[in-house]
């Protein structure tokens, strides 16, 4: 799941349409990477002039520049879930290498 970076002025300020939108994102995020302007405001069921003031009222200048965002921050949080894991390889194969060499 991404977070993204919203503070309580800006989720007050979105309207129920606007948060059903944000509900959609944190639930389909890989999808909507995929997916046009016009492809998500079908899904979502509003038009794509909402889905528009929804990205505008992130503070994203766009829908292009919003789904950029969501690309880098899904990134980044599938890269901070698998640090821990790798890391954990790491440490075992080093204590496997120093058992077999002792």
């Amino acid at each position: 799941m991404i977070i993204l970076r919203l503070d309580d002025a800006i989720i007050k300020s979105l309207t129920n349409n606007e948060l059903n939108i944000l509900k959609y994102v944190y639930a389909h995020t890989d999808d909507i990477l995929n997916m046009s302007i016009h492809e998500l405001a079908k899904q979502v069921s509003y038009s794509s002039a909402t889905i528009l003031r929804f990205c505008k009222k992130l503070g994203y200048s766009g829908y292009a520049e919003f789904k950029y965002e969501l690309y880098k921050e899904t990134k980044r949080s599938k890269s901070d879930v698998r640090a821990p894991k790798e890391s954990a390889f790491s440490i075992q194969m080093i204590m496997n290498s120093l058992s077999s060499n002792v």
